[in-house]
């Protein structure tokens, strides 16, 4: 559906898009640096393995974080 906008005396004709509830997909960049998430999870045992291959534990650690957090923190750095 054409809106017409009015720019001083001309009237232009604008097209009206539809609203879309998804934000834009983000283009893949082939430079852009592998991504370690996780690949599969198995909550009953606790265990993570990611998309780089490696495989540990999700549970918490009595020093705060996890296996999970520590191969992160190793392959991304602390936090930013």
């Amino acid at each position: 559906m054409d809106i017409p906008v009015r720019h001083g005396a001309v009237s232009i004709p604008v097209q009206e898009s539809p609203l879309n509830s998804r934000p834009p997909v983000k283009p893949a960049v082939a430079n852009e640096p592998f991504k370690h998430v996780i690949d599969e999870y198995k909550h009953q045992a606790q265990t993570i393995t990611c998309t780089c291959g490696w495989h540990g534990s999700s549970a918490t650690l009595d020093r705060g974080g996890s296996e999970w957090t520590a191969h992160l923190f190793e392959v991304r750095g602390k936090k930013r």
